[in-house]
């Protein structure tokens, strides 16, 4: 190991079926909690010095998790997916999963994004051919919609949600799309980019840049957020930091879709961490009343 590295694996079981690369998701409101997959979810809440078991067989018996998404609004919900298809959800940090494949195909699922601003709208998508590979619910999976009707029948590696929009960016096999409109019509990325399979897509909300590793042209980058600098902390866009916008944040988190009007991403990001949560309903009502630290982006247009 390179310097300032070390092994973190003190709890695992290394007997567990696990895919050739598992997956490995990070808390994002908390960075020392970390989980990985296996067959089953593991946990570890210090960086890795242990690790313990969070749940039962999230496959159908004989498949590996492929994917773990934690949701920014709210890190008790947690999903996960199989490469036999199953689609797990869990909404009190892994005491309990629920599956959610109803609709969905019986084939390996690749990817998972959860809406940044709503737990209960996310997108999946699935490897494979003949059958479609992008699926949106907005009821945590209870129900499920075919979104990949103008996609090519190729496989989909990977899926990033714009947050706050109904952007959605999908990795292919040959290449990127980009559906403005929540999956009705699709848009291959080309100016810029190579006609390459890609196999993963990373979106930093603080910087607005989206990262993609392609297998054999190395890692590209683009601007996705560009020209959406806003008021911070005012989420109902009548140009002042108040209370209200306090309330309208607080239920961005629990799940409650604010009006048409109201943006909880970027300007419910009141600290500029990349991330809609508490202690963005705690910088706004710090604004409010004027004891907001100096430290805090709330009340700047960024």
């Amino acid at each position: 190991l390179g310097a300032g590295l070390s092994l973190a694996y003190r709890g695992f079981s290394g007997t567990d079926r696990k895919a050739f690369l598992p997956p490995l998701a990070i808390d994002p409101t908390t960075g020392s909690t970390l989980y990985y997959g296996t067959y089953r979810l593991w946990r570890t809440t210090n960086e890795g010095s242990s690790w313990g078991v969070a749940s039962l067989d999230l496959t159908k018996g004989s498949g590996v998790i492929t994917s773990i998404a934690i949701s920014p609004a709210d890190p008790r919900v947690i999903w996960t997916g199989a490469s036999d298809g199953n689609v797990q959800v869990s909404v009190d940090a892994g005491v309990t999963f629920n599956l959610r494949t109803t609709g969905l195909p019986n084939r390996a699922l690749t990817d998972i994004a959860i809406d940044a601003t709503d737990f209960n709208r996310a997108v999946v998508t699935f490897s494979g051919t003949g059958a479609p590979h992008v699926y949106l619910t907005v009821d945590a999976g209870v129900s499920w919609t075919n979104v990949s009707a103008a996609l090519p029948d190729i496989p989909f590696n990977a899926v990033v949600l714009i947050p706050g929009t109904p952007r959605i960016i999908v990795a292919a096999d040959v290449g990127i799309y980009e559906s403005e409109n929540s999956g009705v019509s699709w848009a291959l990325v080309s100016t810029g980019f190579p006609n390459v399979r890609v196999l993963d897509l990373v979106l930093q909300p603080p910087t607005g840049l989206l990262y993609a590793s392609t297998y054999g042209r190395g890692i590209w980058k683009a601007s996705v957020l560009t020209g959406s600098a806003v008021l911070r902390g005012d989420l109902d866009g009548d140009g002042l930091v108040n209370a209200f916008d306090a309330v309208l944040a607080q239920q961005s988190l629990v799940g409650i879709r604010p009006a048409a009007t109201a943006t909880p991403m970027p300007a419910g990001d009141a600290n500029c961490n990349g991330a809609l949560d508490a202690g963005d309903v705690l910088a706004i009502l710090q604004f409010a009343v004027g004891s907001a630290p100096a430290s805090l982006c709330v009340g700047t247009v960024r």
